[in-house]
């Protein structure tokens, strides 16, 4: 199975992160990676 994601939700996805600290960031990573699919979300998460 292969997500491709947009330009602009890869920038949001980016941008929020940036703003986020301790766990509420981990919170969101753990969110997105869950609503991506799991590992495959991690993989997209963890490249950027």
């Amino acid at each position: 199975m292969s997500i491709e994601l947009t330009e602009e939700l890869k920038v949001l996805l980016s941008e929020t992160a940036a703003q986020l600290r301790g766990p509420c960031l981990r919170k969101f990573m753990a969110r997105t990676v869950l609503g991506l699919g799991l590992r495959v979300g991690e993989r997209l998460l963890t490249s950027r």
